[in-house]
């Protein structure tokens, strides 16, 4: 009897498995489970049992027939007893069995929901040890398991998330300093084709406003006498509002850049309107160790002037362009202009003279041609040496390159002579500015070395095109020949140069 009521509580397990399975995976899995469960050979034992159960109960009740009938009786009464107990004894260890299983196994089914759910920190309680309970501490060490995954995840998931905050905010650097890359090298490529000062200024007050944003500011540059700074460009209207001597600077004091953040713990340079006080640099503009001039920037916030990579690049640009610049223009003036006097060389008013006669040609226009020579020069190289003769050839070239109009030129021909280009002047007004310049040299008063070298006088021949003839040769050696009569008449003079007829006649 215990051996067949132990296969029966098994018997139920299997039951409640079967039953469960086929709610969650359906009918097949259930009857696959209930073939392998009959395969197991269990039933065939419970139908042994069984048999020999029944065989014995056959057997007793022979021996009960053979015994008086009292015997029989109490057998019978006995036999009828002993069935029910044997069966109430069975349902009794079924509901036992159900009470310990089922339940446990209900519980497991829904914690294992909750789990799948997503709730990884729930734990399975586990109320007894054995299979149940064992499959449950499984059950805990593998949520647990999931969890600590969970976690990794996460981080690896905000780890991501904010390397890509990383990598689009580097992004948007490396964009704007390629921007800011490409506008140095468009300002550098201009600044390099620049024919003047005040093209480069235009230039640098063009791309500074891109290139350091909303920061006002402004170029200045030293004059070539380096005692003042020139307010070149400007940007913003930032607060300086003149012109200065480096030694109001400290960035030029120093030769360094110069930061201010607090205009009242730190050194105001002079040249700053300390009224309005901001937070600026000066960025002195160094090429190859000499100073040219500066970059002014502020800004109300730190944080942007606080980019010195940027500025400073910028300020290399413009001080290097600049440099270059000034050196083209030097190596240019000296090929064209007269070291002593400034004025153009006889080399380039014979080049240019080409061109003007060519575009007088197809303008129906005249050209005035004025040759100027100091009278008695010599002297003054004798009496005063060759920095007296030097200083008076300075005061007669001054007084030139002052009376000539734009588009007219003066040049230093040799020596002491001078020739004057009137463009669109005809023969009388090139007379009439003629003897102005000469006029003008006598009211001169030229001193060197703390002496007056005395009056001075010029003569004058003048020439025009294309009355005395379409070449430059000849309108030069034309105005040449009226000079030497002119100081052959006495100096201090002016002649026309004969027409071409009368000197043929000659």
């Amino acid at each position: 009897m215990r051996q067949l009521a132990d296969f029966a509580a098994v018997h139920v397990v299997d039951l409640v498995g079967q039953i469960e399975l086929r709610q969650a995976q359906g009918f097949a899995a259930a009857a696959a489970a209930m073939v392998e469960s009959r395969d197991s050979g269990r039933m065939v034992v419970v139908e042994q049992l069984v048999a020999t159960m029944m065989a014995s109960q056959r057997q007793l009740i022979l021996q009960l027939r053979e015994s008086d009938e009292s015997s029989q009786q109490d057998a019978l009464a006995g036999i009828a007893v002993g069935t029910p107990l044997a069966i109430m004894i069975l349902l009794l260890s079924t509901l036992l069995i159900h009470q310990r299983i089922g339940g446990p196994l209900r519980r497991l089914r829904e914690s294992t929901a909750r789990i799948a759910g997503g709730d990884l920190e729930y734990r399975i309680t586990i109320e007894h040890a054995d299979e149940i309970g064992a499959v449950a501490a499984g059950l805990n060490r593998m949520t647990e398991s999931l969890g600590h995954q969970h976690e990794i995840l996460e981080q690896a998931r905000l780890d991501l998330g904010a390397s890509n905050v990383q990598l689009v905010a580097r992004g948007t650097e490396l964009e704007s300093r390629g921007l800011i890359i490409e506008l140095l090298g468009k300002m550098a490529h201009r600044l390099q084709s620049c024919e003047n000062e005040d093209e480069f200024a235009d230039v640098v007050g063009r791309f500074a406003p891109q290139i350091v944003g909303d920061m006002p500011g402004a170029l200045c540059l030293l004059a070539n006498s380096r005692n003042r700074l020139a307010i070149a460009s400007s940007w913003g209207n930032p607060a300086l509002s003149h012109d200065f001597a480096p030694s109001e600077c400290w960035a030029l004091r120093r030769g360094q850049l110069h930061y201010v953040r607090d205009s009242a713990h730190e050194m105001v340079c002079q040249h700053v309107d300390h009224a309005k006080a901001p937070i600026y640099r000066c960025l002195p503009l160094i090429a190859q160790g000499d100073v040219v001039g500066l970059l002014y920037l502020e800004s109300a916030h730190q944080d942007i002037l606080a980019d010195a990579q940027r500025l400073e690049a910028m300020a290399e640009n413009i001080a290097l362009a600049l440099a270059n610049f000034r050196l083209r223009r030097a190596l240019r003036d000296q090929s064209i202009r007269d070291s002593v006097t400034g004025l153009f060389n006889r080399r380039y008013i014979e080049e240019a003279m080409e061109i003007d006669i060519a575009r007088a040609v197809r303008a129906g226009q005249s050209i005035g041609m004025v040759m100027v020579d100091v009278d008695h020069f010599k002297q003054f190289n004798d009496t005063f040496g060759h920095d007296g003769g030097d200083a008076v050839l300075r005061a007669v070239a001054q007084l030139l390159g002052t009376s000539v109009r734009k588009g007219d030129m003066a040049c230093r021909y040799g020596g002491e002579e001078f020739l004057l280009v009137l463009a669109g002047s005809d023969l009388v007004n090139a007379e009439i500015r003629a003897n102005a310049i000469r006029e003008g040299v006598k009211q001169l008063v030229v001193h060197n070395a703390g002496r007056n070298l005395g009056q001075i006088t010029v003569s004058a021949g003048v020439a025009a095109f294309p009355v005395h003839g379409d070449d430059l040769r000849i309108l030069i050696t034309a105005a040449d020949r009226a000079l030497y009569r002119a100081k052959a008449a006495g100096r201090d003079r002016v002649f026309l140069a004969e027409m071409p007829t009368a000197a043929a006649a000659e």
